[in-house]
């Protein structure tokens, strides 16, 4: 006897079955693998394009940050030289006033503790300028033996306090957001 389609039994309970044959992508003949196999080649290519997008981000404030670091670097270095010039006018007025009674040899001693450490100092402060100017240089792509100093930077202009133009602008900045909705399709 022949299956009957769909089926009833005496309790009133209805049995029907189906399956879908074609879902209207891709080609029928390959079940819609074809257009399965697109869609995921174009989310590969969006991740590829997002991973591209990170290491330019990074690359960029690496950059940044080097730039910034050098710039503190050349101020630290005028300040110290300021200060070695204030230490030694210091230490040659306290030699004069030793020599007409007016200061101890501690005072002098004291003095030439305080000029030997803003040499000191100042010579760190070279060190940093240099290490500074190398780590610009490598990040930029430069000849890490190449001297040049920074510019000073303009201030940020201020944005407008739209704080939900502001937000959606982050959100669509940040890669780990826009990742994170290319793994949910």
């Amino acid at each position: 006897m022949p299956w009957p389609v769909p089926t009833r039994d005496d309790f009133g309970a209805e049995l029907s079955v189906g399956q879908t044959i074609w879902d209207g992508t891709g080609s029928p003949l390959d079940g819609g693998k074809g257009a399965a196999s697109l869609r995921q080649s174009a989310l590969a290519l969006q991740g590829k394009e997002l991973a591209a997008v990170a290491a330019r981000q990074a690359l960029v404030s690496g950059v940044k940050q080097a730039y910034y670091a050098l710039l503190s670097a050349q101020h630290t270095v005028a300040v110290r030289r300021e200060a070695l010039a204030q230490q030694q006018a210091q230490y040659e007025r306290t030699k004069a006033r030793a020599e007409s009674r007016l200061a101890t040899s501690l005072d002098v001693g004291q003095a030439e503790i305080n000029a030997r450490s803003a040499e000191l100092d100042l010579a760190a402060a070279e060190a940093a300028l240099a290490a500074g100017r190398r780590t610009l240089s490598l990040a930029a792509g430069w000849p890490v033996d190449r001297l040049y100093t920074v510019a000073e930077a303009p201030d940020p202009v201020t944005p407008a306090l739209d704080v939900p133009a502001l937000v959606a602008a982050a959100l669509e900045a940040r890669i780990d957001v826009r990742r994170q909705a290319l793994d949910a399709q």
